[in-house]
């Protein structure tokens, strides 16, 4: 996924990272330099921090590639926060509707 991503921004396509886990492995961390990652949204749920894709930063981004890893992670429960399926959906019927100029 990061290597297509890389491609795709040297061929001049605006990717953005919108989601990954590097497992703290050095080869994946390097994969993703040079690629704008989109920070993740802070969530406290029972006392905990829990850190998560945002979506509304993604949408607000807009860009023509958003790379996302752990398609099937579980979101937390909080406010505004869909599950997985409906947020990752949401930006992909978002940008599908989309053209670049």
């Amino acid at each position: 996924m990061l290597e297509e991503g890389q491609q795709l921004k040297a061929a001049g396509q605006d990717v953005v990272v919108g989601y990954f886990e590097s497992h703290r492995r050095q080869f994946t961390i390097a994969k993703a330099q040079g690629l704008e990652i989109v920070p993740r949204r802070q969530i406290e749920y029972r006392g905990t921090r829990f850190e998560e894709m945002d979506t509304e930063a993604i949408l607000r981004r807009h860009p023509r590639v958003c790379l996302v890893d752990e398609f099937a992670h579980t979101n937390v429960p909080a406010p505004n926060t869909p599950s997985a399926g409906r947020t990752s959906s949401g930006c992909w019927t978002r940008a599908s509707t989309w053209s670049p100029p």
